[in-house]
């Protein structure tokens, strides 16, 4: 998202409600909620209120295994990015399971 402009010190929004996101990552909403929570009890970021806060994306990197030197310029659609972070919880879902 920063490399499309889309961040402003560490947040962006989102159109993606937990509820739309767990369905569409074939996760419960009570389980993404718990790893939403964590994330959030340890700092590394908060969704809510169509807003994604990000406050620890070395931590958020790490954790979802992320490796950004496919990523291009070219790139600028935001669902692009929505879609890349929802991918991002749901492989840490799928890691730390809570």
């Amino acid at each position: 998202m920063r490399n499309i402009d889309r961040v402003d010190q560490g947040q962006f929004a989102t159109p993606l409600t937990q509820p739309y996101l767990a369905e569409a990552l074939g996760l419960t909403a009570d389980h993404l909620n718990r790893v939403v929570r964590q994330f959030s009890k340890n700092g590394i970021f908060e969704l809510g209120r169509g807003q994604v806060k990000v406050f620890d994306l070395a931590a958020l990197t790490e954790i979802a295994g992320f490796d950004p030197s496919y990523l291009t310029s070219v790139c600028r659609s935001p669902a692009i990015g929505a879609l890349q972070f929802g991918l991002s919880i749901y492989l840490c879902a799928r890691v730390d399971p809570c």
